[in-house]
């Protein structure tokens, strides 16, 4: 039987401050004035639940604090912080989600949940994301 050796799987990752996409839909600020930032070493971790962004990353869009939350992790329980909402296109796919901050010396994390909202599953053989082969590769949407 061939042993597969097992890695860290990074996507590239696209984030736009979501109030500031609204407001240059409103026509409210201008579309320039969107705050935005990239990845190309976010880690795929689907033991994570969420999206989770660097403290430099979180200023960088000008995210609002919306809580703190008490949170497990390996290292035990944290309070992290919960942010106002970002755009995230992973794969020409996008989707919007709450973020929580971690530090800065960690590249940004991308959850389970972020993963199942772009229809993206972990092809943990080849060290990649991908469509999700039960639909053919292309993206559905499922409601139930």
């Amino acid at each position: 039987m061939e042993t597969a050796e097992m890695g860290k799987v990074v996507v590239s990752i696209k984030l736009e401050n979501f109030v500031d996409a609204e407001n240059a839909n409103r026509g409210l600020i201008s579309p320039t004035e969107i705050r935005r930032a990239e990845a190309d070493d976010a880690v795929v971790d689907t033991g994570a639940y969420g999206m989770l962004l660097p403290k430099r990353m979180v200023e960088q869009l000008g995210l609002r604090r919306l809580r703190t939350q008490p949170t497990s992790t390996l290292g035990g329980r944290v309070i992290v912080g919960v942010y106002s909402a970002v755009r995230f296109t992973i794969m020409d796919r996008d989707g919007i989600c709450d973020v929580a901050e971690i530090p800065d010396e960690f590249q940004p994390i991308i959850g389970q949940i972020p993963l199942e909202m772009l229809d993206l599953v972990v092809d943990c053989k080849r060290q990649q994301v991908t469509g999700n082969p039960a639909h053919g590769g292309a993206w559905i949407m499922e409601m139930l």
